[in-house]
């Protein structure tokens, strides 16, 4: 019977993949004790509350000691044997995410000794910060078969001058994550200044209702991905997210669109994932006014309706509202709730971030891309993005398919990029000076309906054609500009 336990066990033990491990600590003891020497070894290793683990060439994890355990929350029957892969998750708990920070860098297959920081969340207690150290071992033929992890407290790091570029920004990136997560619920979104906070608060407050919201930025500055946020942080979120284009889909596409969005029996008759809970209206102002109008009206009848009206536009409200592009009921009807989302080149600190995102979305397909050269990234944060973050993500995507694998360097960087890169290169820096551009329009106006009035010989409504406007638009701007009760002139030239 002994003599059985004692197969079982060793087979066990030749299976676990820790027996090379185990031979290269034992050092000079011989193999013909090896196998109960290396049991007895494993099960120390095993009872250790220093956090300690293996991942094997393949990425997978052979080793995961009860420390780990502790640390993780998460037991060693959950991730042993499973393909570990890099990433930054804010759940600091799913087992999805401890295999991402378990994974070993490509530095440390390549035979590097390796650190990087990552948080935890234990057993009992508080998170907490941790480093992680990865040692390569070798075999008799040289080559890297494992890598030994040990997770040790953060303040007893000394990290070196020289750690890879990629592991401080992954690091960064899964700090922020976290702390997101902890304090708003939402981790994709990167904000680290405090225009990119506030809109976190608001997008947290626009998930727990159900009113509606109008996201204003300008192009690429990701208002359809907020608008998809705020839906799957909602109680909605197992059901339908609605995206229309009014800038792509036509106006007689849309119409019978939206008036099917109003009819409840029709919803009712959807299958719960396929019924519409919010609806996301982009490039809103390019719906056509009396179109605006409709919806505006339906939207006011229908209070009970359960889909969740959200808009995006390009440009700011009251300039809309004032050009007549967006109509005043409408208005009042998205705007419960307005997020001002702050260009890129206001929230400049976040480029090396969102750089990391999307290098770490496209790892899966591109393993070997280890990171960006630190120039690269402090161009970057020197340029204008005037495509905003979807500019951004396709500079990103574009350099790692033509880096292929290492670091990406300026080399690797896009034809575009380069090319607007080099335009606001162009000539000496704009230093902006302090100008009241509302008295100028309001002079220009001034002179612009003078001129009208005289050519008119005070004919408002002729006038009002002479100005390409409308005869109330033209009354609200004389009343604005207090001409109403202006007697023409016979020598006013408008200015060109």
């Amino acid at each position: 019977m002994v003599g059985c336990q004692r197969c079982l066990l060793r087979r066990r033990y030749e299976a676990s993949g820790l027996r090379p491990l185990v031979a290269r600590c034992k050092g000079s003891l011989s193999m013909v004790q090896g196998s109960r020497t290396g049991l007895r070894l494993e099960s120390r290793l095993r009872k250790l509350l220093t956090p300690v683990f293996v991942v094997a060439a393949d990425r997978r994890l052979v080793f995961f000691n009860a420390g780990c355990e502790e640390l993780t929350g998460v037991s060693a029957q959950d991730v042993l044997g499973r393909r570990c892969a890099a990433g930054t998750s804010g759940d600091l708990r799913s087992v999805e995410s401890v295999l991402q920070r378990l994974c070993p860098p490509a530095e440390a297959f390549q035979g590097r000794h390796v650190h990087t920081a990552a948080f935890f969340l234990p057993r009992s207690g508080p998170r907490v910060a941790r480093v992680i150290d990865f040692y390569p071992l070798r075999d008799a033929t040289n080559a890297i078969t494992y890598v030994l992890g040990v997770i040790r407290p953060a303040e007893q790091a000394r990290l070196s001058r020289e750690v890879s570029p990629l592991l401080q920004v992954h690091a960064e990136l899964h700090a922020l994550r976290v702390g997101l997560r902890e304090r708003y619920g939402i981790d994709s979104i990167v904000a680290s200044g405090p225009a990119m906070r506030r809109v976190v608060r608001q997008v947290q407050l626009a998930a727990r209702t159900n009113t509606p919201v109008m996201l204003v930025g300008e192009r690429g500055s990701g208002k359809t991905f907020l608008a998809r946020t705020i839906h799957y942080a909602s109680a909605a979120h197992n059901r339908a997210f609605v995206a229309l284009d009014a800038e792509r889909i036509p106006p007689e596409e849309l119409e019978p669109v939206f008036r099917q969005l109003f009819e409840s029996d029709q919803l009712e008759r959807m299958a719960e994932t396929l019924r519409p809970a919010s609806v996301f209206i982009g490039h809103l102002t390019r719906l056509p006014r009396e179109l605006q109008a409709h919806l505006a009206n339906r939207m006011d009848k229908s209070p009970e309706t359960r889909v969740r009206w959200m808009a995006g536009v390009d440009e700011p409200l009251q300039c809309a509202l004032d050009e007549e592009r967006l109509h005043p009921e409408l208005y009042y009807a998205l705007s419960a709730v307005v997020i001002d989302i702050p260009p890129l080149r206001e929230r400049i600190e976040d480029v090396p971030l969102l750089a990391q995102q999307f290098l770490e979305a496209a790892m899966p397909e591109y393993p070997e891309v280890t990171g960006f050269d630190p120039a690269v990234l402090e161009e970057w944060k020197r340029y204008n993005w005037p495509g905003n973050v979807r500019e951004l993500e396709l500079v990103v995507t574009e350099a790692i398919r033509q880096a292929g694998k290492g670091a990406i360097t300026a080399e690797s960087l896009p034809f575009r990029y380069r090319t607007g890169r080099d335009a606001q290169a162009v000539g000496p820096r704009f230093e902006p000076q302090p100008f009241d551009l509302t008295a100028y329009v309001e002079d220009l106006e001034r002179q612009a309906i003078r001129w009208a009035l005289t050519a008119a010989r005070g004919n408002k409504s002729k006038a009002a054609e002479l100005l390409k406007m409308n005869r109330p638009r033209f009354y609200r701007k004389l009343a604005a500009l207090g001409m109403l009760d202006e007697p023409p002139t016979s020598d006013v030239e408008p200015k060109p």
